[in-house]
């Protein structure tokens, strides 16, 4: 399993939620239009690889912004953002495997979030910002 599948399946389940209209597996090449708001972007940032006796253990972080635009007043931008939230955690208890099981993947889930602004390219906008966490864990065979 790779981290882009995890992404593709996190973009998918995030994608679902009511209210976001557009998921985007990474960073977009060009920030999100009026019409694709709110929007979610996912960044990967860490993980851990953990080997024991005779299993991998790879834990995955990344970030899952969910964007609002920045052309109001922010107390309404701010609530835009947090009335989101609890549609993606929900989303997230319900799919912590994301559909990927059978590949050794489990426990994805929001670890916290934050209230930021998010700069891209010349605009910026309004953001919840959720850590996420994914992990793989199956059992490998290693060489002397």
């Amino acid at each position: 399993m790779s981290i882009l599948a995890i992404l593709d399946a996190a973009r998918d389940v995030v994608a679902d939620v009511s209210g976001i209209n557009s998921a985007y597996r990474l960073t977009p090449e060009r920030a999100p239009s009026g019409t694709q708001l709110p929007a979610a972007i996912q960044e990967p940032f860490e993980g851990d690889v953990l080997w024991g006796t005779s299993q991998e253990h790879i834990i995955h972080r990344w970030y899952l912004d969910i964007l609002v635009s920045r052309e109001g007043d922010t107390q309404t931008e701010q609530a835009a953002t947090l009335t989101l939230l609890p549609l993606v955690i929900t989303a997230f208890q319900t799919n912590q495997a994301l559909g990927l099981a059978g590949s050794g993947v489990r426990n994805c889930r929001p670890l916290k979030y934050e209230i930021v602004t998010i700069s891209m390219w010349q605009e910026t906008f309004s953001a919840v910002r959720i850590t996420m966490q994914a992990e793989e864990k199956y059992g490998v065979t290693f060489g002397a």
